[in-house]
Order: C-alpha cells, then sequence, then structure tokens
C-alpha cells in the first residue's frame, strides 16, 4: 500500500478534508503550513513518520492504527488532566 493511499484512508475520516491538505505527494511529508488545523498536520506527520514501504497492506494498516490509538490516549490524557485542573478551581 502506498503512503498516499494510507493518507486517503485517514481523510475519509477526518472533517473538511484536512488531512489530504496537510501532505505534499511529490515529497511524501507533511506540508510545512497547517493549514489552520494543528491536529490534521499532525496525523500526517504521524503517519508519515511511522510508514514502512515494504511492509505489507495490512501491516501498514494495523501500525496506522496503533500510532492513532497511541496519540488518542495521549491527547484523552491531556483532556483528562485540565477536566482535573478545572475541578480544583471550581472549588
Amino acid at each position: 500500500m502506498k503512503l498516499s493511499e494510507i493518507i486517503n484512508i485517514a481523510n475519509e475520516a477526518y472533517p473538511d478534508s484536512l488531512i489530504s491538505k496537510n501532505f505534499n505527494p511529490k515529497t511524501g511529508k507533511a506540508t510545512t503550513n497547517h493549514h489552520g488545523d494543528g491536529l490534521a498536520n499532525f496525523i500526517v506527520r504521524e503517519l508519515v513518520d511511522t510508514y514502512d514501504r515494504k511492509a505489507i497492506s495490512r501491516d501498514q494498516l494495523i501500525e496506522a492504527q496503533r500510532v492513532m490509538s497511541m496519540a488518542s490516549r495521549e491527547l484523552r490524557s491531556v483532556s483528562n488532566w485540565f477536566r482535573r485542573i478545572a475541578n480544583i478551581y471550581d472549588k
């Protein structure tokens, strides 16, 4: 599977086609301009950094899912921490 195909899969799930706008197919890297969406650019960078062109398609998809899950857990952790801190200010 080509990297551009993985980017397209992510783009299908992300609002406003901002994943594809943050991917430069000529260089195979994230764009330097995040087009107003740093998260979309982050997703592209993670997918680019972990892409293994030698792997079979299924393994590429599993790896893409793994890194997105890990990023999701990390974002959830930060979000939960902000909620805890905000609760302190409520008291």
